[in-house]
């Protein structure tokens, strides 16, 4: 028996129970499989066993089936290192790219994949939480390469987001873009620039959450 807690929809401390179901391989990585309910923004909860403790982080479900949810196991969380501040790219010149995370073994971590053929990925080395606010790398991957309105062609693109948990709001710090490890275009968003929108459901940025 397992409990799920999350905050779906805006309900904070919403409790549903359940049974673990199976363990599923996806990726290199083990999930725990799960019958207890989850809903959109309920990602990122605690999934708790009968003496409360914490066994699982509840990630995704599967929209086409029933009772179908998944937790990540409590112990990728031990190899998120902790971060005293967040996470800022080095100030370059204009014409230069901005320093960004190097790479290193296991470090971006597949979080989703998209019908029109972009993998999404997250750095789980510099991941920041400031109460409801969590700030962190994201890679998103093209298949196939893409052209912009000034007429660069991309295959790749990263940026720096605070996902505001608590208003369902992101706010962008930083995003460039690469076309075969090549620096196309960047920009650092100066503080005064700054903006946030809020996060549409289904996307990687209510994943986040």
């Amino acid at each position: 028996m397992v409990y799920a807690v999350g905050d779906p929809q805006g309900l904070e401390t919403t409790l549903s129970n359940g049974i673990v179901s199976g363990f599923r391989e996806y990726r290199g990585n083990e999930y725990i499989q799960i019958t207890a309910p989850i809903s959109p923004a309920s990602s990122g909860g605690g999934l708790f066993d009968t003496q409360g403790r914490l066994i699982g982080i509840t990630t995704m479900y599967l929209k086409d089936g029933q009772a179908l949810n998944f937790a990540a196991p409590v112990e990728w969380i031990a190899s998120i290192p902790k971060i005293q501040r967040a996470p800022q790219p080095a100030p370059q010149p204009a014409a230069r790219e901005p320093e960004r995370p190097q790479a290193k073994h296991d470090r971006w971590m597949w979080v989703a994949d998209s019908v029109d053929g972009v993998k999404s990925y997250v750095d789980v080395q510099t991941v920041q939480r400031d109460g409801s606010d969590v700030t962190v790398w994201i890679k998103h991957e093209m298949e196939k390469p893409r052209t912009d309105k000034a007429g660069d062609t991309y295959d790749e693109e990263i940026a720096l987001n605070t996902y505001h948990c608590a208003s369902r709001q992101v706010t962008e710090k930083y995003y460039s873009r690469r076309f075969r490890n090549s620096f196309v275009y960047g920009k650092e968003v100066k503080s005064y620039e700054m903006e946030r929108s809020s996060i549409t459901p289904d996307t990687l940025g209510e994943g986040c959450l």
